[in-house]
């Protein structure tokens, strides 16, 4: 979805980014996102044989941020802003999670028609009670959207969509 997004956005950077993928910038926010990211996906993964706390998670967080960010003159305002929203994520919704969670679940050769292949990363998938049903969740750590951002998601959430329906012939 990120790369339609991206082509529709601009094709040049569709072309540059996704096709031949150049390297681009680490933006801080990005990195702060991808620390938040891999801190959920560890908090998931240990649900699997114990039960991680709120220490956990900002522990996973903070050394996640230090490897990306290394010292950078951020650092701080973003660890502290991370800690905050980590604290208050595991107190509303992490901490009432089970263990019937698959965290970062990439999902590559979903084959949409013979000469279109799909590819994607969902960040979490929950069983539901009804066992032909899951609950997808895209984690989110930026500002509140615009409307244009809005369809973004929309054509994200669709392609989560597709992807599950064909994959493993509709196991999700």
């Amino acid at each position: 979805a990120t790369a339609l997004n991206d082509f529709l956005k601009c094709p040049w950077r569709y072309f540059y980014k996704d096709l031949l993928q150049l390297p681009e910038e680490k933006v801080s926010n990005l990195l702060y996102g991808s620390a938040i990211h891999q801190a959920l996906n560890s908090f998931i993964q240990e649900l699997k044989t114990s039960t991680p706390d709120e220490n956990f998670l900002i522990t996973t967080f903070n050394k996640s941020l230090a490897r990306l960010m290394g010292e950078s003159e951020e650092k701080e305002k973003f660890q502290q802003r991370g800690e905050r929203a980590l604290r208050i994520y595991h107190q509303q919704k992490a901490s009432k999670w089970k263990n019937n969670l698959l965290g970062e679940m990439k999902i590559n050769g979903v084959e949409l028609d013979k000469d279109i292949t799909l590819n994607g990363r969902i960040d979490m998938i929950e069983g539901a009670s009804n066992p032909k049903e899951v609950i997808v969740y895209d984690f989110k750590t930026g500002k509140h959207k615009s409307k244009e951002a809005i369809e973004d998601y929309r054509r994200q959430l669709t392609f989560y969509k597709l992807l599950l329906e064909k994959y493993h012939l509709g196991k999700y």
